[in-house]
């Protein structure tokens, strides 16, 4: 991973922000799984950390990249915008995960 130095800082921090919110995205969709298969008492506070973890970093990783228009084109600010999208599918995903839980 880049070090977070002065240069493309908000493309370094979209970078980081997306990988964190890519891994809570995936360990909370593996607890929710784990809960529904296997049929575990899970505490319901593990879920909803890492999906206020998960929602943090989306919205900073897409804020990072907004703010990272004037920076110089780069192959990490490409990554980061796919990280910042993806981001925002994995907000839709988990929408629909929640609301098809309560229905």
């Amino acid at each position: 991973m880049p070090k977070l130095d002065d240069g493309h800082l908000y493309t370094k921090r979209a970078y980081y922000f997306g990988i964190i919110a890519l891994i809570s995205f995936l360990a909370t969709q593996g607890l929710l799984s784990l809960d529904k298969y296997a049929r575990l008492e899970l505490p319901i506070i593990l879920p909803l950390i890492l999906t206020i973890l998960f929602l943090f970093c989306s919205f900073m990783c897409m804020y990072a990249i907004y703010k990272a228009r004037n920076e110089h084109n780069s192959i990490k600010k490409v990554v980061a915008t796919f990280l910042a999208i993806g981001s925002v599918v994995y907000i839709i995903l988990l929408i629909r995960e929640l609301f098809s839980v309560s229905l």
